[in-house]
């Protein structure tokens, strides 16, 4: 009977013109034995119906169904995979197929996730397919469609077939924090090709954005554009309050805006209060303005250090001109002071009275002290900024009064 069935699938081959040294002609199997080139050559055939068929004899007539082809070591279940012949993969896994067997580390759901067979790839996946193996150059299925699709053609990862693979990868539960290809994670592999698809989608997943690799690089080293960063830092934002925050390799979010030319995001964290002086862990020398890339930034930071060292000296000219070029009001430093609480203190009234003028500038910040604005004015007997400070609605507890009585009775005192 084996024999008849080994004579039928020679038909089909020789029907299929592949005994004439085409396409699938010139798969062997590693073992020798005729049945299972016939199966590895069914596999491999341009016709999926005609496959199915071909399979089916060559395993009835006793092929090995994890016979590996001679040079490359795919199995029939990867041959089937690649071609996106679901009904073949189907059968092959129903008769025992390994879903999961590798090649160089490959897998089947690699073979299919990289030539974007979508129905393949759910048919893979209900068998349970693991979508966390890695290949023998370290890649995932994921990684492979993301990187390989890029190699090909600019656009291929950005089909809408790639997409549905895409999704029923992340469904099947991706490790998103994990290296996808190499040591790039998805996430950085969808910010090193400006995807903004991708990113959203992924960012869909949680990611840990502020991770670091053992050689402390961001996926803000990945970014191409302040589009992309805006999205990532826009998603940190939205959850922490910590506007210090720091990633992993030591760099303030301030540092990440600035490094990828995000001015909009850079506004928003000085605005909200971020420390323009701190420095990254590694280095006491590099602050956001040492990472600058874009004069939009450099600009911004600039006039906001300018404006500090006005406040500090008294330098009305100065510090209105640095407010006119764009100079962030709300700003602080390693004391936790902002310009206003440097002018305040030193009884610099114009000074005062231009930050006043700025939109949503914040009078109620403490410095490391627990010092308002109003506070360091009073306490330095400028009592004509502290009466401007309250009556533009600086809040006054009955404890910062008491403090403010006890300094200026310790100062007479002296």
């Amino acid at each position: 009977m084996k024999k008849v069935l080994s004579i039928i699938f020679l038909g089909l081959c020789a029907f299929a013109g592949i005994q004439a040294g085409e396409g699938s002609s010139e798969v062997t199997a590693r073992s020798g034995r005729p049945a299972d080139t016939q199966l590895l050559r069914a596999t491999d055939l341009e016709d999926e119906a005609l496959a199915l068929e071909g399979v089916k004899a060559a395993l009835a007539a006793g092929a090995d169904i994890e016979a590996p082809c001679s040079e490359l070591a795919q199995t029939p279940l990867m041959y089937a995979a690649r071609r996106g012949f679901t009904t073949v993969v189907d059968h092959l896994l129903a008769c025992g197929a390994k879903v999961n067997a590798q090649s160089d580390g490959w897998t089947a759901l690699m073979q299919a996730a990289t030539q974007h067979k979508v129905e393949t790839v759910k048919t893979l996946l209900a068998h349970k397919a693991d979508p966390n193996l890695v290949s023998g150059t370290g890649c995932t299925a994921l990684g492979l469609l993301i990187e390989l699709g890029k190699k090909i053609g600019p656009d291929l990862h950005r089909s809408e077939e790639a997409k549905a693979t895409i999704i029923l990868l992340l469904e099947a539960g991706i490790a998103i924090d994990a290296p996808a290809y190499r040591d790039y994670t998805p996430l950085e592999l969808a910010a090193l090709y400006d995807d903004e698809w991708m990113v959203t989608k992924f960012l869909e997943y949680n990611p840990n954005i502020l991770q670091a690799d053992s050689s402390s690089r961001t996926v803000f080293d990945s970014v191409r554009s302040s589009k992309i960063a805006k999205l990532l830092l826009d998603r940190v934002l939205a959850s922490t309050a910590d506007v210090n925050q720091r990633a992993k390799n030591g760099e303030t979010l301030l540092m990440l805006a600035a490094k990828s030319g995000c001015a909009d995001t850079v506004k928003v964290l000085l605005d909200k209060g971020a420390n323009i002086l701190l420095t990254t862990t590694t280095s006491p020398y590099r602050t956001a303005i040492a990472m600058v890339k874009t004069p939009e930034v450099t600009a911004i930071l600039e006039n906001t250090l300018g404006l500090f060292a006005s406040a500090q000296s008294g330098h009305s000219e100065s510090a209105e001109k640095e407010l006119v070029q764009g100079a962030r009001v709300n700003a602080r430093d390693n004391f936790g002071m902002t310009p206003l609480m440097y002018a305040a203190a030193k009884g610099c009234t114009p000074i005062v009275d231009a930050i006043l003028k700025t939109t949503d500038v914040e009078l109620n910040y403490r410095n490391i002290n627990d010092q308002t604005a109003y506070m360091l004015a009073a306490i330095n007997d400028h009592t004509a900024i502290a009466d401007t400070l309250k009556a533009a609605g600086a809040e006054i507890t009955a404890d910062d009064l008491k403090k403010i009585a006890e300094l200026a009775r310790e100062k007479a005192e002296k």
